[in-house]
C-alpha cells in the first residue's frame, strides 16, 4: 500500500464495517526498503505471505496508487572530516578497506578513510574491544576481505556517524528516478517517494526537481502532509493539484 498517511481516507470508512488489516509493506512507510523491488508481483506475493500468516479467512485485497519516484545514490557520500595535516574538510572510503585487530578474544574493527586532498589516512571505528563471539562468521569475514556491501552498509549506518563525530555529505551522490510518462494534468496526481538509501534532502527541493518546478511554486501546486523544507530521508506521499 502507499505511505500509511494516504491511504486513510480510503482506510477509516471501511473500518466503520469491516474488520481492516492495513499493511506497512517493505519500502513503505516506516518500514525498510525491499529485497526484490517495488514492482506488484512482488508486494502481491509480500500481502500473500502476510495473510498466510495471520489466516484471517475470506479475505478481499484492495490497493492505493501513487506514481512512484525513487531516491537512489550513485556513489558513497563523502565524509565532512576535518583533516589533521591539511585541514582539508572532506574524506572518501576509495576502495573501501577496513582494519581488523584482535587482541585474545576481542576485537577492534575500523573503517578507513583518506582525505581527498592529501591522501591522509584515518580510522573511523566501527567495533572496540568486541568479543570476537558477539559478532556473526559472516560478518567478520566481511570485515576481512573488505566486502563493498559491508563497507557501504557500516558508512551509511548513523551509529557510526554518531560515534566518530562525523557526518556524510551526499553532494553529487544521489539521483531521483520518476516515470518518463505523466497522466493528465486534468485531475490530481498522488506521487509516493521511496529512498533506497538515507539521503537527507528537502522535499521541496526533491519535488521541484521532479516536477521541473521553481521552489516558490512547489507550495502552490502539491499538497503535502510533511515539511517541505525540513530534510527527511524517509518516504512520504504528495498530492499534485491539477493544472491551472
Amino acid at each position: 500500500m502507499a505511505q500509511y498517511m494516504s491511504v486513510d481516507p480510503v482506510v477509516l470508512p471501511l473500518a466503520g464495517a469491516c474488520c481492516v488489516i492495513r499493511l506497512d509493506l517493505a519500502g513503505h512507510g516506516r518500514s525498510a526498503c525491499p529485497v526484490g523491488g517495488y514492482g506488484i508481483p512482488a508486494q502481491a506475493r509480500r500481502v500473500g505471505a502476510v495473510l498466510d500468516r495471520l489466516g484471517p479467512g475470506r479475505v478481499t485485497v484492495i490497493g492505493h496508487s501513487a506514481l512512484p519516484w525513487v531516491v537512489r545514490r550513485t556513489r558513497l557520500p563523502l565524509l565532512s572530516l576535518r583533516c589533521v595535516d591539511c585541514r582539508s574538510r572532506a574524506a572518501t572510503t576509495g576502495e573501501g578497506r577496513f582494519r581488523v585487530n584482535t587482541n585474545g578474544k576481542l576485537l577492534d574493527v575500523w573503517l578507513l578513510v583518506r582525505c581527498v586532498s592529501c591522501d591522509r589516512t584515518s580510522k573511523l571505528t566501527v567495533h572496540e574491544r568486541a568479543p570476537v563471539r558477539s559478532l556473526d562468521p559472516a560478518e567478520l569475514h566481511g570485515y576481512i576481505v573488505n566486502d563493498p556491501e559491508l563497507v557501504a552498509s557500516r558508512l551509511l549506518d548513523p551509529l557510526l556517524a554518531r560515534r566518530n563525530r562525523v557526518t556524510l555529505d551526499w553532494t553529487g551522490a544521489w539521483r531521483l528516478d520518476t516515470p518518463s510518462a505523466w497522466p493528465d494534468e486534468a485531475r490530481p496526481v498522488q506521487v509516493e517517494v521511496v529512498f533506497e538509501d538515507p539521503v537527507p534532502v528537502r522535499p521541496e527541493r526533491l519535488i521541484a526537481q521532479g516536477l521541473g518546478l521553481i521552489r516558490h511554486e512547489v507550495p502552490r501546486r502539491i499538497k503535502c502532509d510533511i515539511p517541505l523544507r525540513r530534510p527527511t530521508s524517509a518516504g512520504f506521499t504528495f498530492t499534485v493539484m491539477a493544472g491551472d
